[in-house]
């Protein structure tokens, strides 16, 4: 279904344009790295490690891994060991406090009420 632009909520439509500028501007971060140096991304999430999101974390963290050759590997925090819920993911990630998040959908809705669905 297609809905005239008037009628796309504002969030999800900004959230949508930003995506090209974030995905730039990580793979510009990952080519401007020196051949040598190592890029480590904290990811939080409220999931115990031995859940089925917690394993699909890990097999994430050691694919990124494996597919960087090793420059880039990813740290994740499991039960919230950051001490970041959900619904503070998005803006932790802006601050700079994490690079990477697993969160439950439902707490994002204050950020657009398609993700309450």
């Amino acid at each position: 279904m297609c809905f005239p632009q008037s009628r796309r909520p504002p969030a999800l439509s900004t959230l949508i344009r930003s995506i090209p500028a974030v995905v730039l501007a990580a793979g510009l971060m990952l080519f401007a790295a020196p051949a040598t140096a190592q890029v480590a991304w904290r990811m939080a999430t409220e999931y115990p490690q031995s859940n089925v999101s917690g394993i699909g974390i890990v097999t994430f963290a050691r694919l990124v891994s494996e597919r960087t050759g090793g420059l880039v590997s990813v740290a994740p925090a499991f039960d919230n060991g950051l001490k970041i819920t959900s619904s503070e993911m998005p803006r932790a990630a802006r601050e700079g406090r994490i690079e990477a998040g697993d969160a439950f959908s439902g707490p994002l809705s204050s950020l657009d009420p398609i993700f309450g669905l």
